[in-house]
């Protein structure tokens, strides 16, 4: 979440015209929009870790080869973004009733979604100050990639839950 304030003007600071940065911008949200409601399809569907270890380790992807390749890959990395992005919150309600069931759900999906949105508060900060010591983007997008390998090794750990 910490990259999305700042993903127009990343990808000014890397050369891109506002017009392009914006056509980018663009494309990250119309991907949120697809992403959540394809995701939300292929989860019914196909189990859900493995669909969250996909969509998350191509985000990964995704910050990487915009950190290490450059703006020739923002394209890859817009659509990424706003699948992740799209899933995320969707994910969480899901999870909650799949291995955690109904009983306490408001009290159990309140806790999570409480510290994803203190990540979601605390990252653009994070991001901001790495490009104010920097003067790019390129650490946080690298550490953007890096944080993603233990939400797909976490995915993929989670067991098999009932199809009721």
């Amino acid at each position: 979440f910490g990259l999305l304030p700042s993903f127009i003007p990343m990808l000014q600071a890397a050369g891109m015209t506002p017009q392009q940065a914006g056509g980018l911008g663009a494309t990250l949200g119309l991907s949120v929009m697809v992403g959540r409601l394809l995701i939300g399809f292929v989860i019914d569907r196909l189990f859900a870790p493995y669909v969250t270890a996909v969509v998350f380790a191509l985000v990964g992807v995704g910050c990487l080869m915009l950190g290490l390749g450059g703006i020739e890959f923002a394209f890859i990395a817009a659509i990424a973004l706003g699948f992740a992005v799209g899933a995320e919150v969707d994910l969480i309600g899901y999870y909650t009733a799949r291995y955690f069931g109904l009983a306490h759900y408001g009290s159990i999906y309140g806790l999570q979604y409480a510290i994803f949105i203190f990540g979601a508060g605390v990252s653009p900060i994070y991001t901001g100050y790495i490009w104010d010591v920097t003067g790019n983007y390129d650490i946080a997008l690298i550490m953007a990639a890096a944080l993603m390998l233990p939400v797909v090794a976490l995915a993929l750990s989670l067991p098999r839950f009932s199809r009721d």
